[in-house]
């Protein structure tokens, strides 16, 4: 929160509609983390080519939902 509440809460209410309701996400969403993270980590810590499907998986937020319903 560094140390203010009120602008964390104010900054977490701008970013609420980014969240994923189900707690799935698109592999095109994933290969823009890895296209980011590409461009924005400096070169002394080389990121491999994305590769989604070898760095997330859906299985996790599935078995939530068949276990709570949701």
């Amino acid at each position: 929160m560094s140390g203010d509440r009120a602008i964390y809460l104010s900054a977490l209410d701008k970013v609420r509609e980014a969240f994923s309701p189900d707690g799935l996400i698109s592999e095109a969403a994933v290969t823009t983390a890895h296209e980011l993270v590409a461009r924005h980590v400096p070169a002394v810590a080389p990121v491999r080519a994305p590769a989604p499907a070898t760095t997330y998986t859906n299985e996790f937020a599935q078995r939530a939902k068949l276990r709570f319903g949701a």
